[in-house]
């Protein structure tokens, strides 16, 4: 029996991890960013790689994604402000496998993971077996009298060809038929056209490879494109936004200035009515009641000018007349008028009815001894 050949093995290449994050809660929901570098940056701000722009409470710079030589993914947390949830577990840094949920802020992404997983250090390569080609002797290394017999082969009828292989049969060659001898040493070489195929294979290896990289290039152009759609796509979401914000403001704005200036309408009005009243009772000598007046009209308008400069005339003539009545009071009191006497120093104490004043206690002891002394009269 003829020895097999061994069949060699060749490693198979682990397939590529393909990786991405989807937003599922939070302003930027229903979002997927392909994870297409070793290392993706995410926060608020636009230089990174996933910008969170509408999450307030995410941070400029919050986190990043890293790609191991595993073809495993982890993610470290790079803010110190607003915390990091791994599976709702506060984590600095974390591996991800697939379905984790991570959280910054309002936002809450899914990780999706593709692919084969990564090999273990001791789990054995596979292996495709590959058929071995066949060694046929080149048919100008044949000898000329093997050549005439091959020829008188074919040239024999139907009949002979038929027993032709009984007479093999009958005469089979040797075990170990040694090759012919030609020049000093002779090996079997494989046909022209299985080299021809070799060659042509050689040929197509390096256009075989430069299409995949082509291939990969055009893929990473069309991420690239991707991503830079969706980031316009989301600004010009959140110039919209921004759009709406401002014209809802505005009208804000404008009903409160309407409401504003009917309140004010209403508000001076009745610090009208207030003034008008003080002013009567300021014009008839009434200041008591006169500074009332214009101390409502100022608390209800305080831009009410007029009302500001009556109240302090009014205070003026209020303590001129107090002071006039406490002469005349002292007046009638040495006159021994002590009627009138009374009469000028309850006026006093009716028009400052605070009783803690040195004036309204001045006033309270002339009034007793006037009313003593115009008792003991009769």
């Amino acid at each position: 029996m003829s020895k097999k050949n061994p069949t060699p093995s060749f490693p198979l290449a682990p397939s590529a991890p393909v990786a991405r994050l989807r937003v599922i809660k939070g302003p930027h929901k229903g979002v997927a960013y392909k994870l297409v570098a070793g290392k993706i940056t995410i926060g608020r701000s636009s230089e990174n790689d996933i910008v969170l722009i509408n999450d307030e409470k995410c941070s400029r710079k919050q986190a990043i994604v890293s790609l191991g030589t595993d073809n495993t993914y982890s993610i470290k947390n790079l803010s110190k402000k607003s915390p990091a949830k791994v599976n709702d577990i506060v984590s600095i840094q974390s591996d991800l496998q697939d379905g984790d949920l991570i959280q910054f802020g309002t936002t809450v992404l899914q990780f999706e993971f593709k692919g084969a997983p990564p090999l273990p250090a001791h789990a054995p390569l596979q292996s495709v077996p590959l058929a071995p080609l066949p060694l046929q002797p080149a048919e100008s290394s044949l000898p000329p009298a093997k050549k005439e017999q091959q020829e008188l082969a074919l040239m024999l009828d139907d009949e002979s060809n038929k027993n032709l292989p009984k007479l093999q049969q009958s005469n089979p060659p040797p075990a170990h038929m040694p090759f012919p001898q030609q020049g000093p040493a002779y090996y079997p070489t494989s046909s022209p056209l299985n080299q021809k195929k070799q060659k042509n294979k050689k040929k197509l290896m390096p256009k075989i490879i430069l299409g995949i990289l082509l291939l990969g290039g055009v893929w990473l152009f069309s991420q690239d494109s991707e991503q830079k759609k969706i980031k316009k796509e989301d600004k010009l979401r959140t110039l919209a936004n921004m759009e709406e914000n401002i014209k809802t403001l505005e009208e804000l704005k404008e009903k409160e200035l309407e409401d504003r200036s009917k309140n004010s309408l209403s508000t001076y009005k009745n610090a009208q009515f207030a003034y008008i009243k003080g002013i009567r009772d300021y014009r008839k000598g009434i200041y008591g009641r006169a500074i009332e007046a214009f101390r409502v009209c100022k608390t209800i308008y305080p831009q009410h000018d007029l009302c500001g400069s009556y109240l302090k005339k009014a205070q003026i003539k209020k303590q001129q007349l107090v002071q006039a009545w406490m002469v005349a009071g002292k007046h009638y009191r040495q006159k021994r008028r002590f009627k009138a006497c009374m009469s000028s120093f309850q006026n006093v104490m009716t028009a400052l009815q605070d009783k803690k004043t040195p004036t309204y206690k001045e006033a309270k002891e002339n009034f007793d001894i006037c009313k003593i002394k115009y008792g003991d009269r009769y």
